[in-house]
């Protein structure tokens, strides 16, 4: 709906110069290849999320991160856009790999974990033996403690968890709502105050489409892409709470970590933080343990 309404803003602001169609549920590229596609033309735009293409991008990957104190929809808005005045090779990024971001919505809120089954999660020792849908980026500290990482693109998230192929879902509340994957969770660890991790979703432009469209249209959709962040923001922290309300609904358990706990976390994914660094630095950029190090600095401050 969100993106329906971008293309009407679109259409209407540039008297119909400019008109987008949009192809819905990887029926134009697959969920995988969503990058690509906008990269190679097949599509000028698509919605697209972090880190769903491992090895397409390395320094981004910083959004992902675990237990940074990102907080909710709209603090972690506030840290990521920051982040990309003081650092703009966060989006230099991206263009050096022809393609542009049209809008950065927002990171999409606290990720918690969801179960589906009656097996309790409080520390990551209780992880052992459970099949968690998570980014890849956590698949060795999983496995550190007996668990397996698992990864679908959300059409398959349903399924999955239905046919018990994952057990457990690190996401986001809103994500819940919207595929209706209350309708299988059996309860739910709240992971501290700032969730275990957050994610980044926008829209990204082909870049030879965008310098091909004349200055004026680009300042109509570079403003459209600013009102869609609002936008995005509140449709976000809607679907937020309404995937809270819908679990409490079927009286489906909150469990909520102690702070000793989420320190427990902390500690148990700190090899994730130093892989990104070393890997990021190692691919080109000298300043990521700095960029990383602010992010952290910029995130206490909201």
């Amino acid at each position: 709906m969100r993106n329906t309404l971008m293309a009407d803003m679109i259409k209407e602001r540039t008297n119909g110069r400019v008109q987008i169609t949009w192809y819905w549920n990887a029926s134009l590229s697959s969920f995988g290849d969503t990058f690509r596609s906008v990269q190679s033309g097949v599509a000028d735009g698509s919605l697209y999320v972090f880190g769903i293409n491992p090895g397409v991008h390395q320094l981004n990957l910083m959004y992902q991160m675990p237990f940074t104190g990102w907080s909710g929809v709209r603090g972690g808005s506030e840290v990521y856009d920051e982040m990309r005045k003081k650092f703009p090779e966060l989006d230099k990024e991206f263009i050096s790999k022809g393609v542009t971001p049209f809008f950065w919505a927002v990171p999409m809120g606290n990720y918690d974990l969801h179960i589906a089954t009656k097996q309790q999660v409080r520390v990551p020792g209780d992880l052992k033996g459970m099949k968690v849908m998570v980014s890849p980026i956590f698949a060795d500290v999983i496995k550190t403690v007996g668990g397996a990482q698992l990864y679908y693109g959300p059409p398959d998230w349903y399924m999955a968890l239905e046919r018990g192929l994952a057990e457990a879902h690190i996401v986001h509340w809103a994500a819940t709502e919207e595929q209706r994957l209350y309708e299988l969770f059996d309860h739910h660890t709240i992971m501290g105050p700032s969730g275990f991790s957050t994610n980044v979703i926008g829209v990204l432009m082909n870049l030879d489409t965008w310098n091909s469209l004349p200055p004026d249209l680009q300042g109509v959709i570079t403003g459209v892409g600013k009102e869609m962040q609002e936008i995005t923001i509140e449709g976000l922290l809607k679907q937020h709470e309404a995937g809270i309300a819908e679990a409490k609904k079927r009286n489906q358990a909150f469990i909520e970590i102690t702070p000793a706990e989420v320190e427990q976390w902390r500690v148990w994914v700190k090899p994730v933080w130093d892989k990104w660094i070393a890997d990021t630095e190692a691919k080109g950029w000298p300043n990521a343990r700095q960029i990383f190090e602010e992010a952290l600095r910029i995130a206490k401050l909201h």
